[in-house]
This record gives structure tokens, C-alpha cells and sequence, in this order.
């Protein structure tokens, strides 16, 4: 493709300079190479600027050419442990400098992984832990943390608190799913959901995981006859009770053209099996549902007749 221009006019609005520092909480000491950020905030939402910049030796932070507008300073916690709220601040016709923003401790979470009787072959980093935690008003957590060779991890940087919710997962998506059996701390069994308060170091934590070995392969019919031209199956499978003891995990299945779907590392439990079929965007007829009893180390077999009615 040639002959592609590009035009560009000069901004005549004029900008000015933002600084400040990032310091300790507690010392007041500056931070430095925490990475922040710039959020202006608009009558249609927030927008985030300048996110790939950190704190110099002396904790400061500078922002250069900055419109007039309603602010707010904050720190990138996707790359740091640092936690601080959001400062904010305006820009009229001037230099804005002084702005301080404390950090404060986050809560942290740590402990082992272990397997529940014979643990499958890993390497470091193949599973990840995840942590949420959920507050009066919203769900908060950090990004999901390797789990070492040895199994042990470390979540760090919470800063609301909540009650905790912790799942684990392989990295990669196509390998055979594993789930929370228990949590243990100090040889007691907690709750699959525990309080967090802030700032809190809650360590020894020992999570029971299993691996998903269950099966289901099935069959999609059609009771008046062959499925419909141009038309496509989509296969959903939700578990009917995700009891903190037998956790589940939902899927979706591809259908081949005989009406064929296959769905590995299911935990034992029922699960239902929804059916729809579709066409240029709409569905044809109502939703199949079936139930189907999975086990552990089984092929479950099923075979779902969809009553489609008229089109």
C-alpha cells in the first residue's frame, strides 16, 4: 500500500509541568524504580497516560506538557509490590509540583502448593496461584504468581481488605486443570474463602490441590433428522454444585461435523450440558440441557438428542 499521508497540526493548548515524589508510608523515605502512571479523568471516564516510567533516586516523579485538567498520580501495580492510593490534583495555567503520594503495606499471602496423592511431572512456573479479594464495594487482587519447583509461592501487594479467594492454574491452558481441594494453615483447615485485613502477612498456608482426570465424550443428535444447512452447535458443560470440596470448572467443547465433542480434565462431580444451535447470529429452537455423572480417571459417554421444532 503506498501513498498513505499523514497530517499532523501542532497542539496550541498549552501544557505544563507535573513533579512530585513517592515515599514510604511509614519512613517517609523516597522510593526508587517505582514505576507510576498519569490518569486524567474527563467527563467520559478516566484515561491512562504515561505508564512506563519510574521513580528516580530520589523518589520523584515528573510529568512534561500536561494539559489543563483533573489528575490523579498513581502507581503501576501490575509491575511493583508498592501500593499507594491515587493522588489527585489539577492542572489550571501553571506548573503543578509538592504532590507526595504515601505508600502504604500491602497484605501478603504465602505458603505451599501440594499435590493430593500421586502428583503429576511439572517444572517451575508451569502452574500459577491467584488470589481476589472482595471488598464491600469490588473485587481487588494482584497478578497471578508462579509456583515454584518446590511448590511454594508468594502473593504479595493486597491492599484492600476482604475475604480471599485463591485458585490455581496451569499457565497453560491446554494442560490438564487442577483445583483446590483444601487450604490448610498451621495444620488447620480454613475456609475456601478467609478474611484478609490489611496489611496482614498471613505465611504457612498449605494448599491441597488435585488434578482434573475426568472425561466426557458425546454426541449431538437431531430428532427430526440432520442438523440444519449453514448452521452451527455450540457445547457448554457447567458444573451442577461447586461444592468448596469438589470444585468444577465450566467449559466449552468444539463440535465436529458429525456432532461430535470430546471434554478432558473435568473434576469428578455432575455437570449439565447445554446445546444450543445457531444460524446468521440467532439461535434456532431453545437450549438443550442434559445431565451427565463424571468420575475421576472415567470417560463419561453421552449423547444429547436436540429437538429443534420449527425454524
Amino acid at each position: 500500500i503506498s501513498h498513505v499521508d499523514i497530517v499532523a497540526v501542532r497542539n496550541n493548548v498549552p501544557g505544563y509541568k507535573v513533579s512530585g515524589r513517592i515515599v514510604d508510608g511509614e519512613s517517609g523515605n523516597p522510593l526508587a524504580n517505582v514505576p507510576y502512571g498519569l490518569m486524567r479523568t474527563t467527563d467520559d471516564g478516566t484515561h491512562s497516560m504515561h505508564t512506563t516510567v519510574v521513580t528516580n533516586a530520589a523518589g520523584q516523579f515528573t510529568f512534561h506538557n500536561v494539559a489543563p485538567g483533573q489528575y490523579s498520580v498513581f502507581i503501576v501495580r501490575e509491575k511493583t509490590e508498592v501500593r499507594g492510593k491515587p493522588i489527585p490534583f489539577e492542572v489550571v495555567d501553571g506548573d503543578v509540583s509538592g504532590i507526595v503520594l504515601k505508600t502504604m503495606k500491602g497484605a501478603s499471602l504465602s505458603g505451599v502448593v501440594v499435590f493430593e496423592g500421586k502428583p503429576f511431572e511439572r517444572t517451575p512456573g508451569d502452574l500459577l496461584i491467584h488470589v481476589w479479594i472482595d471488598t464491600a464495594d469490588y473485587f481487588d487482587g494482584v497478578d497471578p504468581a508462579p509456583i515454584n519447583a518446590n511448590g511454594g509461592f508468594r502473593l504479595a501487594g493486597l491492599t484492600s481488605s476482604g475475604t480471599a479467594f485463591l485458585a490455581v492454574a496451569p499457565a497453560n491452558p491446554e494442560t490438564p486443570q487442577v483445583g483446590i481441594v483444601r487450604v490448610e494453615r498451621d495444620g488447620i483447615v480454613l475456609p475456601r474463602s478467609f478474611p484478609v485485613q490489611d496489611g496482614e502477612q498471613i505465611g504457612n498456608l498449605r494448599v491441597i490441590v488435585k488434578r482434573f482426570s475426568g472425561a466426557i465424550r458425546g454426541q449431538v443428535k437431531f430428532e427430526d433428522g440432520e442438523m440444519p444447512a449453514n448452521s452451527q452447535i455450540s457445547v457448554f458443560v457447567t458444573p451442577v454444585e461447586n461444592e468448596p470440596d469438589h470444585p468444577g470448572n465450566t467449559q466449552g467443547a468444539h463440535v465436529d461435523g458429525r456432532g461430535r465433542f470430546s471434554l478432558d480434565g473435568l473434576n469428578a462431580g455432575t455437570y449439565e450440558i447445554q446445546v444450543s444451535v445457531g444460524r446468521d447470529g440467532r439461535a434456532i429452537g431453545p437450549t438443550t440441557k442434559q445431565r451427565v455423572v463424571v468420575a475421576d480417571n472415567a470417560v463419561s459417554e453421552v449423547t444429547v438428542t436436540v429437538k429443534l421444532g420449527q425454524d
